[in-house]
């Protein structure tokens, strides 16, 4: 990937993450070494000082963990905190080279500057905000742990309880069991060390519960089986403290110290059941393991002393190299003295110079005045040159300035007038056709009333003409029938009967359409709920459905709102070749919303905007009239019209309302 401050970082991590993973890998550590050198390389040439430190402590990883070579271990510390010193601000592992440094003193037997350290690498944990919470209290306890341990070491039973503690404290459900399993271990071990029994066997049973939920079908921790074994016994438990022993005797090669805390308690256990042979058996066993122990103890005393002297051997030679880099920044320091006081006398000759040359300026200095006054002079000349050529051209410009207002000024004048002028011809215009528009409505408004008029006089006619003449043949049919003896006349009338009576119904369902019953009686749901019965059930069945409270609108409105349904259903019966329709009322808060509605064959909008007959003309006057709204929808499987009229009337139709009043 090319070069860029992002990628540098990705790929020292990389570096990082394969040094850590080889340490891991069984057969591979030695590559742990490799990609240490490697990340201090790259990570020291682009300055990445915690990369750097990082990869100084794979190494140190790698003598300390897996080569077991302290002081090479402690060398490659040192390293690393040469680095940290040129550090501007510590890097967040900072703190990882003191822990380091702690543990290797304390392997050394040096307790003092061990605990140092370790006090040292506790204060960097705390103070570094960069790390992740669970992380640094994992981090803290573990450092707790080693100071407990320094201090019982000492024999300093309050401090190193009290770290121990404090490390416990710092337990939670997101820390690993493992760690719990330990931490209540050294309690358990530290309160058997100064015979505080009970607490001794409260962390013990705590570990053990924390060693079954970690291995809850594997074998149990022996040394834990030991210190219950020890309190036990301790306690005057003899069944339990044997229960324990014994477990830990039939593990598979337990530690040394477990076998001699088992023994010990084995030898008290018996000794109080006066078993004699049994107790004198274990308790040889026990002196044999305590003597070994005293030997692994000078033998290990031994080995602090080699590790002190090799850790010491490393600090000399560390404080060698100190003095050889403070020497050599001795020298650059003499060095750049001897080259400040060459540039002094360097200094002075050149003063020296200065001073003799020091007349000869002051010669040309005076040439230099004496130039620079003839040239102020010729100067002064072009700028009142200048300033006549600037004057001049000055006035041109004003000029050209008050022109150029002017005409302007005259053209926005003349733009001015046209828009006004345009103004005024649009607002005519709009007056013209508001106008227009108006004569229109008012056309249309006499249409409708005229309509009205003629349908309310040939409704009239019809009742009063031929609906009296279909009675007056009625009476005579029937007079005739009574008078006639021959049976083929008489069933000759009966047979016209059914005629006549047909013709009445029609003539009145006919009048009934042209002139609806007093709408003011029975309002406009009467008058539609009159109309639908009176339509045949043949070819098209119609029902009629009313919904909400009703409420009336003036008479007019009534009646156009009739005219414009009985124009639909009559479109129906024609048109649509239904077999079922229906006619629906819909009273809403603000408006009152017809629908018509059938499954008959549909038209095409097209078709019916141009084949609109006078029925559809006259119903779109009316609608405009009323200011209502129409909807249709068209289609295969029938046709769907909503109308849909608000409770308050328009002007138009109010004047109309007063122009009626006023003729009657």
């Amino acid at each position: 990937m090319p070069r860029t401050p992002k990628t540098d970082t990705l790929r020292l991590e990389s570096l990082y993450l394969l040094g850590r993973t080889h340490g891991l890998w069984q057969s591979r550590r030695d590559s742990m070494l490799y990609y240490g050198y490697e990340l201090a390389r790259q990570a020291h040439t682009l300055r990445n000082i915690e990369f750097e430190v990082k990869g100084i402590l794979l190494r140190e990883q790698y003598f300390h963990t897996l080569k077991i070579d302290y002081p090479t271990a402690m060398q490659i510390n040192f390293e690393a905190i040469a680095v940290l010193e040129k550090a501007r601000t510590l890097p967040p592992s900072a703190w990882r080279v003191d822990m380091n440094l702690g543990e290797l003193y304390s392997l050394s037997g040096d307790d003092d500057n061990a605990l140092r350290l370790l006090t040292r690498a506790k204060h960097r944990l705390l103070t570094n905000g960069r790390l992740d919470t669970i992380l640094t209290t994992s981090h803290q306890m573990t450092i707790e742990q080693k100071i407990g341990l320094l201090f019982n070491r000492q024999h300093n039973f309050k401090e190193s309880e009290k770290h121990y503690l404090a490390a416990a404290a710092l337990l939670s459900d997101k820390q690993p069991k493992l760690n719990a399993a330990y931490i209540y271990g050294d309690l358990a071990e530290l309160y058997l060390k100064y015979e505080l029994y009970d607490k001794a066997l409260t962390y013990a049973r705590k570990a053990e519960k924390t060693w079954k939920e970690l291995e809850p079908t594997g074998k149990p921790n022996g040394s834990n089986l030991s210190m219950l074994a020890h309190a036990y016994a301790a306690l005057g438990q003899n069944e339990q403290a044997e229960q324990y022993a014994l477990a830990l005797l039939s593990l598979p090669k337990p530690l040394s110290t477990a076998r001699r805390r088992a023994y010990f308690a084995l030898y008290q256990v018996y000794s109080d059941q006066q078993k004699w042979a049994a107790s004198l058996h274990y308790y040889k066993r026990y002196v044999v393991l305590h003597d070994s122990a005293a030997n692994d103890l000078q033998s290990r005393d031994l080995a602090l002393l080699r590790n002190r002297y090799d850790i010491e051997r490393i600090e000399a030679q560390n404080m060698q190299v100190q003095q050889l880099q403070a020497q050599k920044l001795l020298t650059i320091e003499k060095q750049a003295e001897l080259n400040r006081l060459r540039a002094t006398s360097q200094a002075r000759v050149l003063l020296q110079k200065a001073q003799l040359s020091e007349q000869q300026r002051r010669l040309e200095n005076e040439r230099a005045q004496s130039a620079l006054a003839r040239q102020r002079i010729a100067q002064r000349l072009q700028e009142q040159v200048f300033a006549q050529q600037t004057l001049a051209h000055e006035n041109r410009t004003q000029q050209n300035w008050i022109f150029y207002i002017t005409s302007s000024a005259l053209l926005l004048l003349g733009i001015l007038v046209l828009l006004l002028y345009s103004v005024q011809l649009r607002k005519r215009k709009a007056e013209a056709d508001l106008r227009l528009a108006n004569e229109r409505k008012e056309a249309d408004a006499r249409i409708i009333e005229t309509q009205d008029a003629e349908r309310q006089r040939i409704a009239v006619d019809l009742h009063d003409d031929l609906g009296g003449t279909l009675a007056t043949i009625r009476q005579r049919i029937s007079s005739l029938q009574e008078h006639t003896n021959d049976a083929a006349t008489r069933q000759a009338f009966v047979d016209l009967e059914p005629l006549i009576q047909k013709s009445g119904h029609d003539l009145r369902r006919i009048a009934h359409n042209l002139m609806p019953p007093e709408l003011t009686r029975i309002g406009l749901h009467g008058a539609v709920e009159q109309l639908i019965r009176a339509l045949p059930v043949q070819p098209t069945r119609f029902e009629f459905l009313v919904a909400g409270v009703e409420r009336r609108f003036p008479t007019d409105v009534e009646l156009t709102i009739y005219r414009i349904i009985a124009e639909l259903v009559q479109n129906v019966v024609k048109h649509a070749h239904a077999k079922r329709a229906s006619v629906q009322l819909f009273y809403h808060d603000t408006y009152l919303a017809v629908q018509v509605e059938d499954d008959g064959v549909g038209i095409d909008p097209d078709k019916l905007m141009r084949s609109q007959g006078m029925g559809l003309k006259s119903s779109k006057l009316r609608v405009d009239r009323l200011g209502a709204t129409l909807r249709r929808e068209t289609g295969s499987g029938g046709t769907f019209i909503q109308l849909e009229t608000p409770y308050s009337t328009p002007d138009a139709l109010q004047n109309s309302y007063r122009r009626r009043s006023s003729a009657v």
